[in-house]
């Protein structure tokens, strides 16, 4: 006989969910995060390309956070190639962070950065 875990049903699954989704939010009372395609809290500082002869290269730099708002899932794109930027991990006022991509062409590239911000009711 196969066991299964123990089920909740009625209240007791929306208090349980309730208190999951309060414990995975990091959002203060009256304040929300939203995603950003074009995260403005960010800019690109001494970004840098090195190219290989296998035809690919590596643009390097920092993003430095020059907005008011926090930010978290931090991702760094150019031409369809992504990374992510301590995921999950708050960036504020000042704070920087590296980044590195690795792209499999030669071709010109633009760098994009998406965030979630925290935005106040």
């Amino acid at each position: 006989m196969v066991k299964h875990p123990p089920t909740l049903t009625g209240a007791v699954a929306a208090l349980a969910l309730f208190a999951a989704l309060a414990a995975a939010s990091d959002a203060p009372r009256g304040a929300f995060w939203r995603e950003e395609d074009n995260c403005r809290e960010l800019s690109f500082k001494g970004v840098s390309t090195q190219h290989y002869d296998l035809g690919q290269q590596i643009i390097s730099g920092t993003l430095t956070h020059t907005g008011r708002n926090p930010v978290r899932d931090v991702k760094v794109c150019g031409n369809g190639v992504c990374m992510m930027i301590d995921e999950g991990g708050q960036m504020k006022e000042g704070e920087s962070a590296e980044f590195e991509l690795h792209l499999p062409n030669l071709n010109a590239v633009v760098l994009d950065v998406a965030c979630s911000v925290l935005h106040s009711d």
